[in-house]
């Protein structure tokens, strides 16, 4: 394949084949052009990987990782850069659409100035719960191709809506948007509101072995998860009888599974703040496991209290 960079190429001279492709618009055609790749048989020689380290050797980023999702040289060995009917693009499976080319949107008033797709990953840590990230893929940038991707820990709009408005120059734009009115918040406010509602806190859990009982002959373990109930509406929903639920899960520390062991309902009593719910379920097999107990108001289970531990070994 040849690489020769110094090949100098006008408007005139870009490869109007290459266009056909999704994901290569004119200004990854021309650059294209000028390793030289001037139809879709010289595209097809390459890979994602050299294609990508070519591009880079002219100050263009595109990552083999984008060339690859879109599919640029399986497009180019298909011919003219067309998919059968049932195959479509990485891209337009992991997003459900279809991209519609650039003409389609001649016809309305309103013109693309930049486009994004917005991700929401997950993956499941050690200790059995989903950690999430956000990733943002600019497809389209003012004037030319993208393809440049960010990835934020967790889902909060904050960084990544920013990186948008910047990749997107609109910043200026968004600090016009008109502005939500201040109100005035005291500390004395807002440490009230965190009072309003009642709040449920795991004081500890302990764990010992239960005896057996007539005709059961066999042994089994307890926990008992200790709770208070605070908050300026404690008393109400004392007195009100709220029902209450008791969750206790062992997790294996070498599998990581987590399996939910034990659960219990009652209720809240009047002037009674503080609870013990003993929890009662069989040994486990020989492993080294955590103790995770949850305590929530019924029915709804927007007050809710976690806690881990303690660790116990299950030996022969």
């Amino acid at each position: 394949m040849g690489k020769n960079m110094n090949i100098e190429t006008s408007e005139d001279d870009v490869p109007i084949a290459l266009t056909d492709i999704n994901g290569i618009g004119p200004t990854y055609a021309k650059a294209l052009s000028k390793i030289p790749i001037r139809d879709l048989d010289d595209l097809a020689q390459y890979t994602p990987d050299s294609l990508s380290d070519a591009l880079h050797k002219l100050g263009v980023n595109v990552s083999a990782k984008r060339i690859k999702r879109e599919n640029w040289i399986g497009q180019a060995k298909n011919g003219l850069g067309q998919l059968d009917n049932n195959e479509q693009t990485p891209t337009e499976r992991e997003t459900g659409t279809h991209q519609e080319p650039e003409e389609s949107h001649t016809q309305s008033k309103w013109q693309q100035h930049a486009g994004f797709y917005v991700f929401f990953d997950y993956e499941t840590g050690e200790d059995g719960e989903q950690v999430w990230q956000t990733r943002v893929w600019q497809t389209r940038a003012y004037h030319n191709e993208s393809g440049e991707e960010e990835t934020f820990p967790g889902v909060g709009p904050a960084p990544w809506v920013n990186w948008i408005l910047k990749k997107a120059e609109l910043l200026d734009v968004a600090d016009l948007a008109p502005a939500e009115p201040e109100i005035a918040v005291s500390r004395e406010d807002i440490e009230a509101e965190a009072q309003e509602e009642a709040r449920i806190d795991i004081l500890d859990v302990q764990l010992s072995k239960s005896s057996p009982s007539s005709g059961v002959p066999e042994k089994k373990l307890m926990a008992e998860v200790r709770f208070q109930i605070s908050g300026v509406k404690a008393e109400t929903i004392t007195a009100d009888r709220i029902p209450f639920q008791v969750e206790v899960r062992v997790l294996d520390l070498e599998s990581r599974a987590t399996n939910l062991v034990a659960t219990g309902q009652s209720q809240l009593e009047p002037q009674k703040f503080e609870y013990t719910s003993p929890q009662e379920f069989p040994f486990p097999e020989l492993g080294r496991y955590e103790i995770r107990s949850r305590v929530f108001l019924l029915p709804s289970d927007e007050t809710i209290a976690s806690h881990k531990g303690p660790i116990f070994k299950v030996v022969p």
